[in-house]
């Protein structure tokens, strides 16, 4: 059940100041150069879309009181976001595979060479090959990768105690935010929400479980290249009881 006591502005702050210590991280992760493999490049790309993310929305959360449509906004976003953290899962649950690890990640980023092939140029697809060698074959041809959905995201999270933990209670958020993303039946009276207030109450508690799951996996993300006992990890793990407690 989302908490329906929730001070917005509180939660915005705390957001904000979430993105900041992500900030410190990313200098981090610059300094290492540590994003050049497939591997690398899919974590820093998750990391730097909800950091991005995050600190886009906090001004929208901080003024939900005052202005309850921006939850519609919000919502969609965080949908977004929920994907991603889905594929995230996906592929944590393999990383004791770097194998299986490497083929997961390789599935997901092959998605826009494969259909956006045919428009690139000869010179365009020798520097994509270039930059994704694991997406090619020794011939130099696209290796067939099936499509992954959010049903074989959560079919593949079953290892990781933890992300099966977090997976189960994205899932059901993404579900209830993709019915504002794709019209139909139910959408007429879900963006209306916003001038119902035990309705946006609701929403506001989904919003925040969806921020609460963003910061909890952004930390995740962090270990990748932070040590778990450096101090950087301490203050990103207040900051998230901060924004649990707004």
């Amino acid at each position: 059940m989302a908490n329906t006591n929730i001070d917005a502005q509180k939660l915005g702050l705390n957001i904000n100041e979430f993105v900041k210590a992500l900030e410190a991280v990313t200098d981090i992760i610059w300094k290492s150069e540590r994003y050049q493999q497939v591997t690398d490049r899919f974590y820093y790309t998750i990391f730097m879309k909800i950091r991005m993310l995050l600190d886009g929305i906090f001004l929208q959360v901080y003024n939900l009181d005052n202005k309850p449509h921006y939850g519609m906004g919000v919502a969609l976003q965080m949908r977004t976001a929920m994907l991603d953290l889905l594929g995230l899962y996906y592929v944590i649950d393999e990383i004791d595979d770097e194998e299986v690890q490497l083929e997961r990640v390789c599935r997901i980023m092959a998605d826009h060479v494969k259909y956006t092939w045919n428009e690139f140029t000869k010179d365009e697809k020798d520097q994509v090959r270039k930059d994704w060698p694991d997406l090619f074959d020794v011939d130099g041809n696209l290796k067939k990768f099936s499509n992954v959905t959010t049903k074989i995201f959560m079919a593949g999270i079953v290892k990781q105690g933890n992300t099966i933990k977090e997976a189960e209670m994205i899932k059901p958020i993404y579900d209830f935010f993709s019915k504002l993303e794709h019209n139909g039946a139910f959408t007429f009276h879900l963006i209306h929400q916003a001038y119902s207030p035990s309705r946006n109450e609701k929403l506001k508690g989904l919003i925040k479980e969806a921020i609460v799951n963003c910061a909890i996996a952004l930390k995740l993300i962090c270990y990748h290249w932070v040590l778990t006992d450096d101090p950087l990890i301490t203050k990103i793990e207040i900051i998230i009881t901060d924004i649990k407690n707004s």
